[in-house]
């Protein structure tokens, strides 16, 4: 049995390395869980977590998601602080107002059911969860790194007694909004997708979904307006390029495409080839960006493509060849192009 240690020190182990690499998928695995909440586990490990840091041991609410737990601390946030005050919860709006700005049934039901419990301060309260939650298995990579010392490189120390309460509550919990009377838990997702570099992200639907339908839409780990992706005659191309969140911005240009992006701006033509795979060279003027030169071409699958082409271009020869990091004369147009 490796001894245990109280000071890391020296390189690596080759057989450490590959600990290490099985721990941080064991967490990556965690971070990705989609398997519904044990509601029998979550509850008494939420508990044992305050008693270990001496708080009272609170009442614990599982959830749906992260949205059904904003809300319901808003509402039992507001309804602790009417009880300690003795004042009575307001409702100085109608629900048809209340729920104008809500976005689908599972936003109306959740924000209904705040306010009808709660009024006008559960509604103030939801925004306070920011201030209060801890990411549960979302937070994997900070436990990963702390239990691997412990795990993988035998690091023996006393936190680490209190930590096990913290380490449990993010495997068998998401997120979750703390309060000295209360804690809130959300359900793991039903999915997670990715791209290829593991970045939340999906063309065609939610790139996370929740049991009660709730959900969040991301292009390549950016988060994007559900519309985007289930609207997409939405988002036209003067909503991509005047849009105000410069990241979102660039996604919405990704989801047209460049190409459709162009032949709506009317732009200006520099060079053209006869090839129409090699295209043509256009420049276009962009908000907050100014002129961008394009290589506008069809692709080998007959396919109509835009990518961002070296300023200093002046013909799409010369485009095409900075393209693959080549001068244009010892660029050799490929026989087979896709």
């Amino acid at each position: 049995m490796t001894e245990k240690r109280t000071k890391i020190e020296g390189d690596l182990t080759p057989e450490e390395k590959v600990e290490l690499k099985a721990h941080a998928q064991k967490w990556i695995d965690i971070a990705f869980r989609t398997q519904e909440i044990n509601r029998d586990k979550i509850v008494p490990i939420i508990k044992d977590l305050y008693v270990a840091a001496d708080l009272k041991a609170p009442e614990v609410f599982v959830v749906s998601s992260p949205l059904a737990m904003a809300f319901k601390y808003g509402e039992l946030a507001a309804l602790a602080e009417t009880k300690k005050s003795g004042t009575s919860i307001k409702k100085t709006r109608s629900l048809k107002d209340v729920l104008k700005n809500t976005q689908n049934d599972v936003e109306r039901k959740i924000v209904t059911e705040c306010y009808e419990q709660a009024g006008d301060e559960g509604l103030s309260n939801t925004s306070n969860w920011y201030q209060v939650y801890q990411g549960g298995n979302m937070w994997a990579g900070l436990e990963s790194y702390i239990s691997a010392f412990r795990d993988v490189l035998r690091l023996d120390l006393p936190e680490y007694e209190k930590y096990k309460y913290w380490e449990n509550a993010a495997i068998e919990g998401g997120f979750r909004a703390m309060h000295e009377d209360f804690c809130i838990v959300s359900d793991f997702p039903v999915h997670i997708k990715v791209d290829d570099e593991m970045r939340a992200h999906c063309e065609d639907g939610p790139s996370h979904l929740w049991r009660d339908g709730w959900a969040l839409y991301h292009w390549h780990g950016q988060e994007i307006p559900t519309e985007w992706i289930t609207d997409p005659s939405s988002l036209t191309p003067e909503i991509a390029l005047t849009w105000e969140n410069v990241d979102q911005r660039s996604a919405a240009c990704e989801i047209l495409g460049w190409h459709n992006i162009i032949n709506a701006l009317n732009p200006t033509v520099i060079d053209t080839d006869d090839d129409p795979q090699i295209g043509r060279l256009v420049e276009i003027d962009l908000p907050d960006h100014g002129k961008q030169k394009f290589i506008h071409a069809m692709c080998g699958t007959g396919r109509e493509v835009a990518v961002m082409a070296d300023a200093s271009a002046t013909s799409v020869l010369e485009a095409q060849a900075a393209s693959y990091g080549l001068n244009k004369d010892d660029f050799i147009i490929p026989e087979i192009r896709t």
